[in-house]
């Protein structure tokens, strides 16, 4: 492990990706992390993970970001005690802004809603969410009425958490393993900071206006989700069909039976 980006969603972690992405790193994001290592974060999240399973989990991983990642920093540092920590910064007020679009963009996509629902991998996913932002923003987020019905973000405790979050990470985190960094500081103190040379293309920028089903749309996973939804809507479309058609058939026969018993 090189490098893990600790700072919050909506501090630039998509635009960290393709950053890390572009300097040649292998990198996981939150659907690696889910797709390869779910069932080791519900360890986690369950008190019984290890800094072996982190060992384990990210040994042919050069950099991580987004959650869990940020909240795990600390063990992961001892599990690799050579990691490099970036955290990024942005000013609050545009954060929550971005936060609570991107909910809103979420909470507004009936195709994501169907996903959770009616794709076995959407419904692992869902829960793994669940469980990821609850040790995130605490036990007081309700992740299951914002994201699935008209219930607001609690922008306090979101707004805390950001704070503390932000906070700890500069007073605990080891000098000279920390940069604090914002992505528009570009290439040059990434670079510096990590060793590296620094690209001859611009800098990247991603996931604008909290469009996350956007970046995700084509990532493999996603596109999983996608086509199990599919096939679970067109197996209940041809199921409601066909019990239709047999009851329909069932009254007509029924209608029939009794006709021919009449005449008889």
């Amino acid at each position: 492990m090189k490098v893990i980006l600790v700072g919050l969603p909506k501090t630039g972690t998509k635009t960290m990706h393709a950053a890390f992405d572009m300097l040649g790193y292998g990198v996981y994001d939150i659907m690696e992390h889910f797709w390869y290592h779910g069932d080791y974060w519900m360890k986690f999240w369950n008190g019984k993970g290890t800094i072996d399973d982190l060992k384990e989990m990210y040994k042919d991983v050069d950099a991580c970001v987004d959650g869990p990642i940020f909240y795990y920093w600390e063990e992961i540092l001892q599990a690799f005690p050579d990691v490099k920590i970036v955290l990024t910064l942005r000013d609050e007020d545009k954060w929550w802004k971005s936060l609570k679009q991107q909910v809103d963009n979420i909470k507004g996509s009936k195709m994501y809603r169907a996903m959770m629902i009616f794709s076995p991998t959407g419904r692992k996913f869902d829960a793994f969410v669940q469980r990821l932002t609850m040790v995130e923003f605490g036990s007081m987020f309700d992740y299951s009425r914002c994201f699935n019905t008209n219930v607001d973000l609690n922008e306090m405790i979101c707004r805390r958490t950001f704070r503390q979050s932000n906070s700890y990470i500069m007073q605990k985190a080891p000098k000279e393993n920390l940069l604090v960094y914002k992505v528009s500081d570009g290439w040059e103190p990434l670079c510096k900071f990590l060793g590296v040379p620094i690209p001859d293309t611009p800098f990247p920028h991603k996931n604008a206006r909290g469009g996350l089903l956007q970046t995700l749309e084509v990532h493999p996973v996603f596109v999983r989700m996608q086509r199990e939804t599919m096939v679970s809507l067109g197996l209940i479309f041809t199921l409601g069909a066909f019990g239709l058609y047999k009851a329909c058939t069932k009254v007509s026969l029924d209608k029939i039976t009794q006709f021919i018993g009449k005449i008889y």
